[in-house]
């Protein structure tokens, strides 16, 4: 054991050790991966599977199989790595982020928000603890927001992975945390674990007060718009009703005019007429003329009022103290 462990690398040998007293102590069998270093010098991950045996003298012996897994733990250290920066891009400057298990349905690890507070232990509650309780008890201080999002009260482990199995791989919900102060916007990205096939879920809140109070108040001032072309609608309404109304009254005062105007007229024409057969008799003509002189100052007065209506209607008219 000791020539092969020589040939393992350096920083792995503790561990390695460790391991295979700690499965051989359980069992009969052991397995683990671990780097060692080739003759040629390079460096190479391998999996080593072995179990207690006896040799044909009857001797206790381990018998081990290794292979060489250096380029799919490479590639799987890649992945993981891709996964470890894709999940730092995602996280960045988040409210905050954690890991679940739906499948299990339970929340096993804890986290922290970007305040530093535990909200686990904020709701009173113990790790492990079913992913269902715990939305149970958050939604007692978070109040959902209706936007393009789903409603927070949908949030259940049962429905995010109806969605998953849609093909759903995100779901967004929008909430006001009344004890921060602020809305959020909780982001749910799932996929399964190759490893066992659970279906797992990144859940990442992000801070969208800024968002949320400009469409509030992008709303707001279309309803003052709004508001503001109801009242202009409704003036103009009712300057149309008044120009109508004095349309009318003009109508009606120009249709009274025109008869209380061919009354004096008709008695000027008539009167003269008659002078004109008589002009011989100087007393009819008198009275003829006195008519059509009345006639005359009845029309004028008539002509002064109209008068007096148009400077009226255009500002012109001017009053005199008497």
């Amino acid at each position: 054991m000791g020539s092969a462990l020589g040939n393992v690398y350096p920083s792995d040998r503790s561990e390695v050790l460790f391991a295979l007293t700690h499965q051989l102590k359980r069992k009969d069998s052991y397995s683990m991966k671990y780097r060692v270093i080739c003759k040629d010098g390079s460096v190479k991950w391998v999996f080593d599977s072995g179990k207690r045996g006896k040799d044909r003298d009857g001797n206790p012996v381990i018998q081990s199989l290794i292979m060489d897994i250096n380029d799919s733990e490479q590639m799987n250290m890649m992945y993981r790595q891709e996964r470890r920066q894709y999940r730092d891009a995602i996280t960045h400057d988040c409210e905050y982020s954690f890991s679940v298990d739906l499948t299990s349905g339970y929340l096993e690890d804890s986290f922290e928000m970007k305040n530093g507070e535990n909200p686990i232990w904020l709701l009173g509650l113990r790790l492990p603890v079913r992913f269902d309780d715990y939305l149970e008890r958050a939604k007692t201080v978070l109040k959902s927001v209706y936007t393009d999002g789903r409603a927070l009260e949908d949030a259940t482990t049962a429905n995010l992975l109806q969605c998953y199995q849609m093909g759903i791989r995100k779901c967004e919900y929008d909430y006001w945390d009344i004890r921060q102060n602020k809305y959020v916007r909780a982001t749910v990205l799932m996929s399964a674990r190759e490893e066992n096939g659970h279906i797992c879920a990144i859940i990442v809140g992000r801070d969208i007060s800024k968002q949320i109070r400009e469409v509030e108040n992008y709303h707001k001032e279309m309803q003052m718009a709004n508001s503001g072309l109801e009242c202009q609608k409704k003036e103009l309404e009712q300057a149309y009703q008044e120009a109508n109304l004095a349309n009318s009254a003009k109508s009606d005062f120009l249709a009274r005019m025109s008869h209380d105007i061919r009354t004096p007229m008709n008695a000027v024409i008539g009167m003269t007429d008659l002078a004109r057969t008589h002009l011989n008799d100087p007393k009819y003509m008198g009275e003829c003329l006195n008519k059509v002189a009345w006639a005359g100052n009845h029309l004028l007065t008539l002509i002064n009022d109209i008068l007096d209506i148009s400077k009226i209607e255009s500002g012109k008219m001017e009053l005199e103290a008497q």
